[in-house]
């Protein structure tokens, strides 16, 4: 579980939130908020005022609390060379973790052995998600959808909706969404005007 109480910074004002494992949320807001909101997250900030956890846990211990999140955004491709196993297997050596089970999850074991510049945007997509999977509390997804068609965001959404409750995790997306089955929260000005 995450939960933020009265957090504030440059652009959010007593901000709360709290979402449950297996639960995924979706925040649309301008962009300054989101990179408060994508710093507070991945613990490269600390709030002016108020306070975060993970489990519990305040994120003012950051080594321990940014072992407990994966990040995942549309501007981070790289490695276009490599293969699929080769990308992973870079990734995992920090991780410790075995990804066959989510490279078969998400239909790409058969793919393992391609170059990354063969895949399809939202296959390296699924390949970037899977790199960032480990035991962890919570993954914050940013402005994946924008490129995809679709059938693509679906085949997408069908994978993270599974990891939700496979990994028991919980998912921050920002930007553009289509997903009707997350909670959807709308900032404006610093302030929440919507949650649903």
């Amino acid at each position: 579980m995450i939960t933020f109480q009265h957090v504030t910074t440059q652009s959010l004002h007593a901000f709360g939130l709290s979402v449950d494992k297996g639960q995924g949320v979706w925040i649309s807001c301008d962009r300054k908020t989101a990179q408060d909101l994508i710093g507070l997250l991945t613990g490269r900030i600390h709030p002016a005022i108020g306070k975060m956890e993970v489990d519990g846990q305040s994120i003012s211990d950051r080594k321990k609390y940014r072992k407990q999140i994966g990040y995942c955004s549309h501007q981070w491709i790289g490695w276009d060379r490599w293969t699929v196993e080769r990308t992973l297997n870079f990734m995992q050596k920090m991780r410790k973790i075995p990804y066959e089970p989510a490279l078969r999850m998400a239909g790409l074991y058969s793919r393992r052995h391609t170059r990354m510049r063969m895949l399809s945007y939202a296959e390296r997509i699924k390949v970037i998600l899977i790199s960032q999977l480990r035991p962890c509390s919570l993954m914050v997804v940013d402005e994946l959808f924008s490129q995809m068609s679709l059938q693509e965001t679906q085949s997408v959404q069908r994978l993270l909706e599974q990891w939700i409750q496979t990994f028991d995790l919980c998912v921050v997306y920002l930007g553009k969404t289509p997903f009707e089955s997350v909670r959807k929260i709308q900032i404006e000005k610093g302030y929440v005007v919507y949650d649903q």
